[in-house]
C-alpha cells in the first residue's frame, strides 16, 4: 500500500490544530458588523467564484451548471483592457451583423436556449425581431445568471450591461445609446449579436464543467477516480467554507477525510469479505433477471404495440389537422362571403334611406300618384312572382340537397365497404385506406391509391390468366386421365371376362377329372371283378393265374402311379392360374383406387381455384 501525500502525521497534525484556537492559525473572522460582513461576502464571491462559477437566477440555491470553470470578474478585466490597450480605433466586428440570415440563426440559437434552461417569461421568434427595453434586461439578466448567481440589474442597466460585456471580455464596443435605442434596426443587431455570443460563452463553459477537475486535479494512475490533490483541495474547501460560517472544530470533516481515503486504497467496499457478500448478491440479482426473461419479452411485446398505437394516434392527429386546416379555409371563405353579404345589405340600406328621403321631400301631382301606384301594384306583383319562384328555387335546392345527402350517404357506405376492402388488401409500400375527403385525400387517390390498383388489378388480371391456362392444362390433363381410367376400366372388364371363362374352363376340366375319377373308379372295380375271375380261375390254372396277377397289379400300379402325377399337375395348374388371376384382379383394383383419388383431389383443387 502506497502512502498519501495527505495522509499519516500530516492528518493528524491537521485534525490536532483544527481543535486549537482559531485566532492563533486561522485568519480573523469580523462579526456582527453589516458593512465588513457586506464587503467579507462581495470578495467571498468574486474570490471563491472559479470554486461555484455561479448559479442561474432562476435556480435559487442550486448548483450551477458550469462547475469550476469560471474566472475572477477583475482578471477578466484586466485582460481585455490589455488587449485594447495601444489602439486608438474602435475593432469592427467581422460578422454579417446586418445579414437576416446570420439574425434568424442568432434567434433561432437564443430562443432554443432559452426553451432548454426554462426560462420564466414569453419568448418567441416574432418577440426577438424588435424587442422592448424590458424583454431585453429579463433575459440578459436570465443570462448573466449563469455566470453570477442571483444576478439582478440595478436601476440603471443601460450603464450597466455595457459594462458587464466589457468586463466578461467582449471584443467589441456596445456604447450606452445603444441600450437606450434596443428595438431600432441599427441597433438591435449589434445588441442580438453580443447576446449570441454570451450564449456560446455559457455553452463554453458547460462543456468544460464535467472535464475541468480532470484537467485541474489528474488522476495518480489508470485505477483511481480521484487523485490525491483533489481529495485534498477538496477537505480544504469544505472546512475553510465551514469555519466562514464560524464552525471552530472540524471532527467531521476530518471522519469524511479518513472514509475517503480508505476507499481509495481498500476500495469502496472496504476489504475482500465485503467484496465477496456484494458479488454473491450480484449474481443472484442475475439469476433473478434471467429469470424474469419472459416478463421482458411480454413487456418488449407491449412496448412495440405501444408503438404501433402512437403511430397510428399519430397519423390520426395528421389527418384531423388537414382537416381542421381545411375547415379553417372553409371557415374564412365563409366569413368573406358573410363580410361581403354584409357589406351590401348596408349598401342597400343606405340607397334604401336615401330612397326614403328623396321620397319624403318630393311632391307628387295626381298622375304621379296614379302611375307610382301602379308601378307599386306591379312590384307587388314582381315581388309575388318573384317570391313564388324564390319558393320554387328553395324547394329545388331542398329536393337537390336531399339528393346530395342520399348520395352521400351511399358514397360513405362505398367508402366504409372500401375501407373494409382495403384493410383485406394488404401491402407494405401503400395504405389503401381513405380517411376524410379533403385535398390532400382526393390527391393521394389520384396519385397514389389510383395507380397501386391499378398495379394490384393488372397483377390480378395477370395471375387470373395465369389460372386460367393452368385451369385448361389442368382439365386437358382431367381427360386424359378419364380416358385413361377408361382404358383401364375397359382392361379390367376384358380381365373378369378371361378370369369368368378360365373359372368356366376350370370347372369344365374339374368335371372332365371328376368324370375321369369315377371312368378309373369303375375301371378299378371291374379290375377288382376280373381278380375275383382270376381268382376262381386260379384255383384251375395256378401259375397262369399267379402271372396275370403280376402283371394286372403291375398294371394297376402303373395306372395308379399316372393317375396321382395327372391330378398333381392339375391340381399346380389350377393353383397357379387362380394365384395369377388373383394377382392380376388386386394390381387392377390398386390401379383403380389411386386413380380415383387423384380425379378426386383434382376435382377438389379446380373447385377451389373456382
Amino acid at each position: 500500500m502506497r502512502k498519501s501525500s495527505i495522509g499519516g502525521n500530516r492528518l493528524s497534525s491537521h485534525g490536532s490544530s483544527s481543535r486549537r484556537s482559531s485566532s492563533a492559525v486561522a485568519p480573523l473572522r469580523v462579526r456582527n458588523d453589516n458593512t465588513h460582513n457586506t464587503q467579507h461576502q462581495s470578495r467571498l464571491s468574486s474570490g471563491t467564484s472559479r470554486l461555484s462559477f455561479g448559479r442561474s437566477a432562476s435556480s435559487g440555491s442550486g448548483k450551477s451548471p458550469l462547475g469550476r470553470i469560471g474566472m475572477p470578474m477583475g482578471r477578466l478585466s484586466r485582460g481585455s483592457s490589455a488587449g485594447l490597450r495601444g489602439q486608438n480605433c474602435v475593432p469592427k466586428d467581422p460578422r454579417p451583423v446586418s445579414d437576416k440570415l446570420f439574425q434568424r440563426n442568432c434567434i433561432k440559437k437564443l430562443v432554443e436556449f432559452l426553451s432548454e434552461k426554462l426560462y420564466p417569461h414569453c419568448i418567441s421568434d416574432k418577440l426577438l425581431q424588435s424587442p422592448t427595453s424590458k424583454d431585453f434586461f429579463r433575459i440578459f439578466e436570465f443570462l448573466y445568471g449563469f455566470l453570477v448567481p442571483k444576478f439582478k440589474l440595478d436601476k440603471k442597466p443601460e450603464e450597466q450591461i455595457p459594462k458587464i460585456f466589457k468586463q466578461i471580455g467582449y471584443p467589441f464596443m456596445i456604447s450606452k445609446s445603444q441600450m437606450f435605442a434596443l428595438g431600432s434596426p441599427h441597433t438591435w443587431p449589434h445588441i442580438l449579436a453580443a447576446v449570441s455570443w454570451l450564449v456560446d460563452h455559457i455553452h463554453t463553459g458547460e462543456s468544460l464543467s464535467s472535464c475541468i477537475d480532470n484537467i485541474m486535479f489528474p488522476p495518480d494512475d489508470d485505477f483511481d477516480t480521484k487523485s490525491e490533490k483533489k481529495i485534498e483541495f477538496d477537505y480544504i474547501e469544505s472546512t475553510y467554507v465551514a469555519y466562514m460560517r464560524g464552525q471552530d472544530t472540524f471532527e467531521e470533516y476530518d471522519d469524511k477525510l479518513a472514509d475517503v481515503l480508505k476507499q481509495k486504497y481498500y476500495g469502496i467496499s472496504g476489504g475482500k469479505e465485503t467484496l465477496e457478500n456484494e458479488n454473491r448478491r450480484l449474481l443472484q440479482e442475475i439469476e433473478v433477471l434471467e429469470q424474469d426473461s419472459d416478463k421482458l419479452r411480454s413487456l418488449q411485446e407491449k412496448e412495440h404495440s405501444l408503438k404501433s398505437d402512437i403511430q397510428r394516434f399519430e397519423s390520426y392527429l395528421n389527418e384531423l389537422e388537414i382537416h381542421r386546416q381545411n375547415q379553417e379555409i372553409v371557415y374564412k371563405e365563409a366569413e368573406d362571403t358573410h363580410t361581403n353579404t354584409a357589406a351590401e345589405y348596408d349598401e342597400y340600406l343606405h340607397q334604401l334611406q336615401r330612397m326614403k328621403s328623396i321620397y319624403e321631400t318630393q311632391e307628387f301631382s295626381s298622375a304621379d300618384i296614379d302611375r307610382i301606384k301602379a308601378s307599386g301594384m306591379e312590384l307587388k306583383r314582381q315581388i309575388d312572382e318573384m317570391e313564388n319562384r324564390g319558393a320554387s328555387v328553395d324547394q329545388d335546392i331542398w329536393s337537390v340537397e336531399m339528393k346530395l345527402s342520399k348520395e352521400r350517404e351511399k358514397f360513405e357506405q362505398s367508402l366504409l365497404q372500401y375501407n373494409k376492402l382495403a384493410q383485406l388488401l394488404k401491402s407494405s409500400d401503400v395504405d389503401f385506406q381513405i380517411g376524410f375527403l379533403d385535398a390532400s385525400a382526393l390527391e393521394r387517390l389520384r396519385d397514389v391509391i389510383k395507380p397501386a390498383v391499378v398495379k394490384c388489378s393488372k397483377q390480378c388480371q395477370d395471375t387470373i390468366i395465369k389460372k386460367t391456362s393452368e385451369k385448361i392444362t389442368n382439365l386437358d390433363s382431367l381427360e386424359q386421365l378419364t380416358e385413361y381410367v377408361a382404358e383401364c376400366q375397359d382392361e379390367a372388364d376384358s380381365v373378369e371376362k378371361k378370369i369368368k371363362l378360365i373359372d368356366e374352363e376350370i370347372n369344365i376340366k374339374k368335371q372332365n377329372y371328376q368324370q375321369e375319377i369315377q371312368i378309373k373308379i369303375q375301371e378299378e372295380e371291374a379290375m377288382q371283378r376280373e381278380i375275383m375271375e382270376m381268382q376262381t380261375q386260379w384255383k384251375t390254372s395256378v401259375p397262369d393265374a399267379k402271372k396275370d396277377l403280376v402283371q394286372k397289379e403291375q398294371w394297376a400300379a402303373q395306372k395308379r402311379r399316372e393317375i396321382k402325377k395327372e391330378e398333381s399337375q392339375y391340381l399346380d395348374f389350377l393353383r397357379k392360374v387362380v394365384e395369377e388371376v388373383i394377382d392380376h384382379k388386386t394390381k387392377i383394383q390398386e390401379r383403380l383406387e389411386t386413380m380415383l383419388k387423384d380425379v378426386t383431389n383434382y376435382r377438389k383443387e379446380s373447385e377451389k381455384e373456382k
